[in-house]
């Protein structure tokens, strides 16, 4: 879990705002603080306590299911 340096909050990265990639290869970004909006190095590899694994996008229950549109004509007679 992130920590601000500069004013010690604590919090899950979806608290903190996702602002850009830190460097160009790897997992480390920059997200702001939400109390005082300075930027905070965050590694996006490192879990979250708080995250359950069906918010982890991808795995819910549609996860490997095919979604196709409808054609045409059926869309029409609706």
């Amino acid at each position: 879990m992130p920590e601000c340096g500069k004013c010690g909050y604590n919090g899950s990265r979806m608290e903190f705002k996702y602002i850009c990639q830190a460097e160009e290869i790897g997992a480390a970004t920059l997200r702001r603080c939400p109390r005082c909006g300075e930027m905070v190095y965050c590694d996006e590899m490192v879990e979250d306590e708080k995250m359950r694994d069906i918010e982890v996008w991808g795995l819910g229950k549609l996860r490997g299911q095919t979604f196709k549109a409808k054609k045409r004509k059926e869309r029409k007679a609706e």
